[in-house]
């Protein structure tokens, strides 16, 4: 954004930057409401820059740009096999074989059932 201050002797242009915080858009129905809260934040920023007493105008705003990157969240998937280090079962870890995508909820009844004689 570019500023114009008048004085006495001169005209001073100074360039100022504001920003806004991240946010996680997890769906496109949520691009135009967050687009609306980062525009109000950085609004409300020049608006308290300006109002104490600067006596800077803002004269255009030069640039304004989204950074934009994809996220993949971590997800289960099937079996994965131990490093060779960790597969001694006497170092109680379980590693349930499978073969579809339910690994997490076998750990979980297997914890919840635990078996009486030789776990």
């Amino acid at each position: 954004m570019k500023l114009r201050k008048e004085t006495e002797d001169r005209t001073i242009y100074r360039e100022l930057y504001f920003s806004s915080k991240r946010f996680t858009i997890s769906n496109e129905y949520e691009i135009n409401q967050k687009l609306e809260v980062a525009k109000e934040v950085i609004l409300e920023g020049i608006a308290k820059w300006l109002s104490e007493g600067s006596q800077w105008v803002v004269d255009e705003v030069l640039h304004h740009y989204f950074n934009i990157t994809s996220y993949i969240p971590l997800r289960g998937n099937s079996y994965i096999p131990h490093p060779k280090e960790l597969r001694n079962s006497k170092k109680g870890l379980i590693n349930l074989k499978n073969e579809d995508n339910k690994c997490f909820l076998l750990s979980h009844v297997r914890h919840l059932n635990q078996a009486e004689h030789n776990p």
